[in-house]
């Protein structure tokens, strides 16, 4: 028998059941509710891939508000799941709900298991499940939003918004606004921290499943964005609001326009890696090439590179320049929640502050793990904590610089899984930040430099992947090939860079030349630390690509 479908069996068969009623309109009253929070709702929890504390103990988990989006026998609800942890911490999640019947019920069960909340028994049998699988209560929330509804919630109210003056508005499609139209939707599988489904391949719901009381950067900077028409970003159409008495609105979900594009940056970058470690091994191995890269030209890559790489180098180009037009657009924003601030001493003051901080407490997590780190990464681990204080001297190099520009929003998580391909261009997507930042930093303006310092790591991050995906087969290129690497990373980065700044000029946003490299190189060390703190947490076999960026960096 398959693994997955063993894995799908244990699952269901580890499901409570609830018994219910004929009228499941009363599930959330206080007796079942309470049966569902003790026997259900924490590994509920545990199994979705948008639950972003799978390592904390949970302590309690319950259900702390909702209302229903449907009256039939077969009811809908918008959940709000409240958890806190025996660390202290806490966190609420939007979680919708379903009670599904019949073959809705007996399919989610087979297809989706790790969904579903609970069996239900009793007079009627059935489950309940996450309601984002349901093409109805999909529609139900379009039309929320679609139709500007206000729904009281037991201890709040759910709202629907539209987006002034966004294309939606303008030109309306009958989808958003009709109550009774019926989409086609689908959803993508992925290692996400919220959910998405795509109606008709023309608009996109997105849910984001941790809520907090403000709202979401994505929402803000979309819609900021979206009213001054910039091309860049798909148009947001609206948003699905909480609204508790002596809070900001927080963001349920947004619609925005689905974009036809050839697959993500990163896919793209990935499959142009491939072809360029095809051609180099080949090159290599007939002797027509040098083992090794030479070393870095300081004005340009060498001809041979350059033949390989040409296209891949203006695309990169290309992105750096789309990178400072939202860059230039987010500047000249005048309301309070964006409007520009200087980059001025007692900012820099307070960012490297911040910086050594954040490096102190990854650095510490390090050297607790570092036992259980192997070969290479164990290399590099030890290496890296053997400059501990070069690594925290490094942000010391921002304090007291002259013209470091402006602090502005931005998009504060930008790597090439956030950009898609378009016709030899870009759409960049996705501005909540970085998800395991406080709402109140992703909200707040910072450099522009963060952003470039985000893509920059990232062509590194591709490098390196696709490397290893390269090597799998074949371990005895790695060596041959890492000069290589190092060499495709470094003036990708270079190109996007150089495209960026040929874009934005002397707008006083950015840094003065002297304030320039100091500024982007503690970004890039405070972002390269960042992802070793989740590589540390998620994905051990890659934790040396991080720790190869800081050994580079503090050189």
């Amino acid at each position: 028998m398959p693994a997955d479908t063993l894995i799908h069996a244990a699952i269901v068969d580890a499901l409570p059941s609830l018994l219910v009623g004929v009228d499941w309109r009363n599930v959330m009253e206080d007796g079942t509710r309470l049966v569902l929070e003790r026997q259900a709702l924490r590994e509920f929890l545990r199994r979705q891939r948008w639950f972003s504390s799978k390592a904390r103990e949970i302590r309690h988990a319950r259900f702390t508000d909702w209302t229903a989006l449907t009256d039939d026998p077969d009811p809908a609800f918008l959940t709000i799941a409240s958890v806190e942890y025996a660390d202290g911490w806490s966190e609420s999640y939007l979680v919708p709900l379903s009670l599904l019947s019949g073959e809705a019920a007996e399919r989610v069960l087979k297809q989706s298991p790790s969904s579903v909340l609970a069996r239900i028994t009793g007079p009627r049998e059935g489950a309940i499940a996450d309601a984002v699988q349901s093409d109805d209560m999909c529609d139900r929330m379009l039309g929320i939003i679609g139709r500007s509804e206000d729904i009281p919630t037991k201890l709040g109210r759910v709202q629907g918004l539209i987006v002034p003056n966004s294309r939606f508005a303008i030109n309306p499609q009958p989808e958003i606004r009709n109550p009774q139209s019926k989409h086609r939707w689908r959803r993508e599988s992925g290692d996400q921290s919220n959910s998405v489904a795509f109606a008709d391949d023309r608009f996109v719901l997105k849910l984001f499943r941790r809520i907090e009381p403000a709202p979401n950067p994505e929402f803000e900077i979309g819609r900021f964005l979206t009213e001054r028409g910039f091309a860049r970003t798909p148009p947001i159409g609206g948003a699905l609001q909480y609204l508790r008495a002596g809070l900001e609105p927080g963001t349920l979900a947004i619609v925005q326009a689905a974009v036809r594009h050839q697959g993500s940056g990163w896919d793209y970058t990935l499959d142009d890696l491939r072809s360029y470690y095809e051609r180099v091994v080949t090159r290599v191995r007939s002797a027509t090439l040098p083992a090794i890269l030479p070393p870095h030209a300081p004005e340009a890559p060498t001809p041979f590179f350059t033949a390989l790489e040409h296209w891949y180098l203006q695309t990169a180009a290309t992105l750096g320049r789309r990178t400072a037009e939202l860059h230039a657009t987010l500047a000249g924003a005048t309301d309070a929640a964006f409007a520009p601030e200087p980059l001025d001493p007692a900012a820099l003051e307070r960012l490297a502050e911040d910086m050594r901080a954040h490096a102190a407490t990854t650095l510490d997590t390090l050297g607790r793990r570092v036992g259980t780190l192997n070969g290479a990464s164990g290399v590099h681990a030890r290496a890296v904590l053997d400059h501990r204080a070069a690594v925290l001297a490094r942000f010391d190099q921002i304090r007291g610089l002259d013209a470091a520009g402006w602090r502005i929003r931005i998009h504060g998580d930008f790597h090439l899984g956030q950009v898609l391909r378009t016709e030899e261009d870009f759409v960049i997507l996705d501005f909540e930040g970085e998800p395991a930042r406080p709402l109140e930093e992703r909200r707040a303006r910072q450099s522009p430099l963060k952003d470039l310092a985000g893509m920059a790591r990232s062509y590194s991050y591709a490098a390196y992947a696709a490397l290893f995906s390269f090597t799998t087969h074949a371990p005895d290129d790695y060596t041959l090939l890492e000069p290589w690497a190092e060499g495709w990373q470094h003036w990708a980065a270079d190109a996007f860079l150089g495209g960026y700044a040929s874009a934005i000029g002397d707008r006083p946003l950015a840094p003065s030349q002297r304030a320039w490299r100091p500024l982007l190189a503690a970004f890039m060390l405070d972002k390269a630390l960042y992802e070793l703190g989740y590589e540390l947490n998620n994905r051990p076999d890659w934790v040396r690509i991080p720790l190869m960026g800081i050994r580079t960096l503090i050189t």
